[in-house]
């Protein structure tokens, strides 16, 4: 039997314009981007996969209490996104 592999056409991707509307970002994502720069002075040897692992274990293991302001910063975005989403509608 043969060794049949299927080439497969490359996609086309459309690039994003630059003054699109950015999504608003979740809690995790505004506290990794806050810490990413201290646990890389910590860790330079690692790279951003385990960087991000360890940031993330770090997020885990933080109560309720702690990662509420990182919630709120993420409420704040998301009403600001959806007012100028709102805006750009009109």
């Amino acid at each position: 039997s043969e060794n049949t592999t299927t080439i497969r056409p490359k996609r086309n991707y459309t690039k994003k314009p630059l003054d699109r509307l950015k999504r608003p970002r979740n809690g995790y994502m505004i506290y990794m981007n806050e810490v990413y720069d201290d646990v890389k002075r910590k860790h330079p040897n690692l790279k951003f996969g385990e960087l991000s692992s360890l940031i993330g274990v770090q997020w885990k293991e933080m109560s309720k209490a702690q990662q509420m302001p990182y919630h709120q910063k993420h409420e704040e975005e998301k009403a600001a996104y959806e007012a100028a989403k709102l805006a750009m509608s009109r």
